[in-house]
């Protein structure tokens, strides 16, 4: 699977880390300072904590209390789940995908294994947020009509399900897609998850609801500004990806 490229904290840090990343807030937006970002200790030597906004105001308020609620339901997941290590494991990664401007864009990496359970589970869960509302972002609203189905969108942590010619559009943007995975594809019920990348100045999408045997088929795909303008997709998102703010050096 291709990742962006990686900022984290890392296992063994004690204390919490503070890294200031300038966020460029929108016009409206609380507003126009340097923001603060912490990634906490480790919840467990398996679980990375959500990072935290530093800055004041009620959107900042609002993100943190979600990213909180995040961690509390990964500890509950571990002591549901990781009850016979070895032989059991939970995992979660970080990764800051985007820091403005509009929004912060995480990027989580899941590993499972529950004792009983035939195989174990891997995934990856976006978490986008509007740093002027403290909500997380609506990513069909954001979307042509043409590439979502008309039967539904996914609820939250940017899922999307989207139509044919959306399936077909991550097609044609994939490097070195796997022709037995095409098949697989049209299978998936147009399921994707959607995420703002900062250091491809593109959006990313990665196909979910694929069976276990094809998992190997979830490839994330990068849909750069000049695609989206040409499809239709608003201003203030190819503006937002070109205009990214730098990612922290690793």
């Amino acid at each position: 699977m291709r990742r962006p490229g990686r900022w984290k904290s890392r296992a063994g840090v004690a204390a919490i880390c503070t890294l200031a990343v300038l966020l460029t807030l929108p016009a409206g937006a609380e507003s126009g300072v340097a923001v603060s970002l912490n990634f906490p200790a480790r919840l467990t030597p398996d679980i990375e904590a959500m990072p935290r906004l530093t800055g004041n105001g009620a959107a900042a308020a609002r993100i943190n209390a979600r990213l909180a609620k995040w961690d509390v339901q990964m500890l509950t997941v571990a002591r549901g789940c990781d009850t016979d290590p070895p032989r059991s494991m939970v995992r979660q990664d970080v990764e800051l995908v985007f820091a403005g401007p509009l929004w912060l864009g995480l990027l989580t990496y899941h590993e499972y294994w529950c004792p009983g359970a035939s195989h174990g589970a891997h995934f990856t869960v976006p978490l986008t947020l509007d740093l002027s509302s403290g909500s997380e972002v609506d990513w069909p609203a954001l979307f042509p009509a043409a590439l979502l189905d008309p039967e539904g969108q996914g609820s939250g942590h940017g899922a999307l399900r989207g139509s044919e010619a959306l399936t077909a559009l991550y097609l044609s943007q994939a490097d070195d897609f796997p022709p037995e995975c095409r098949g697989a594809m049209g299978q998936n019920g147009g399921y994707f998850r959607v995420w703002p990348s900062a250091a491809d100045r593109a959006l990313a999408l990665l196909p979910t609801g694929l069976a276990h045997s094809e998992m190997a088929c979830a490839q994330i795909t990068l849909l750069p500004a000049s695609v989206l303008r040409a499809e239709g997709f608003p201003r203030a998102l190819t503006d937002a990806l070109e205009n990214a703010a730098p990612l922290p050096a690793p």
